[in-house]
């Protein structure tokens, strides 16, 4: 009898430990996705098809705000932002939330925003005329916001 449970015992716990590095293997990579920026934002799909990329001054520190929209936009949009903006340093490099880098998810219904617990971006290229990169984040909730990809867009004066 003992032999037969410890079989069992021993059969479940590889069967459970195969599952589980597949699954993690095949769900969380840890790095960028390759594709454009996509996930969920306040539950609903969000896969980025514009953008747009302004530069400022905050606490004297030169940044872009980045909004990334599900629609393609121009530089004279100030309406329908898009649910999704994030401030960066401007300047190549890659930055967490410690070096200054910010996702903000804004509810299209309400209006509400939260900000990602765990923000990952990298400037990959600046130019007068665009901005590329790559970010991941996600909010309290990841069920609810979380967003990982490529982007490149338009930058305004």
């Amino acid at each position: 009898m003992k032999k037969l449970l410890c079989s069992i015992f021993i059969a479940t716990s590889l069967l459970l430990s195969c599952s589980s590095s597949e699954e993690d293997t095949n769900n969380n990579q840890g790095g960028f996705a390759t594709t454009p920026v996509s996930g969920v934002v306040y539950s609903n799909p969000f896969t980025m098809a514009g953008g747009k990329a302004r530069s400022l001054t905050s606490n004297n520190v030169e940044v872009f705000y980045i909004y990334l929209t599900e629609t393609a936009i121009n530089c004279n949009e100030t309406e329908n932002l898009g649910p999704l903006w994030i401030i960066v340093p401007a300047a190549v490099g890659t930055y967490d939330f410690a070096g200054g880098a910010r996702i903000q998810f804004k509810d299209p219904n309400s209006g509400d925003f939260e900000g990602a617990t765990d923000a990952e971006i990298e400037i990959t290229a600046i130019s007068t005329t665009t901005i590329t990169g790559k970010l991941k984040g996600s909010g309290f909730n990841a069920a609810e916001n979380e967003i990982n990809g490529t982007f490149s867009v338009q930058v305004c004066p």
